[in-house]
Formats: structure tokens, sequence, C-alpha cells
């Protein structure tokens, strides 16, 4: 995935489910600001961020052979 593609499906979630960046990154942990660089395309999460970002919003991630 290209830098922007994370923020924009982490934002994609967040929004679908209908949480803020506030409360996502109450949920997770984080800080706001870096929420907000992640979801930008500023700086590109870890694996395990990435995870806990999108679990966090209901979603899961799974890797499926085509």
């Amino acid at each position: 995935m290209k830098t922007n593609e994370y923020g924009d499906l982490i934002r994609e979630c967040r929004k679908a489910a209908g949480i803020s960046q506030r409360d996502l990154a109450v949920r997770t942990g984080m800080a706001k600001c870096n929420l907000s660089k992640i979801e930008t395309g500023a700086t590109i999460p870890g694996t395990d961020t990435f995870e806990k970002l999108i679990e966090s919003c209901g979603y899961e991630i799974r890797i499926v052979r085509k």
C-alpha cells in the first residue's frame, strides 16, 4: 500500500463506524495528533498500530489468497 492508502482506509473505517479522531485515539491509547498524521499520510503506522486502529473501528483484517 502507498502511504496515503493506510490513512485513507483508517479514516473510512473510522467514519463508517461513527467514531471521531479523539474517540479512536482514546480507544487505542494513541495521541490524537499521531492519528491525524496517519490519516493524512504524513506517517505510516506499524503493523500492530494499523491492526489496532482498524479493529477499534469494528473491522478485522484478513489476508485472503486470490
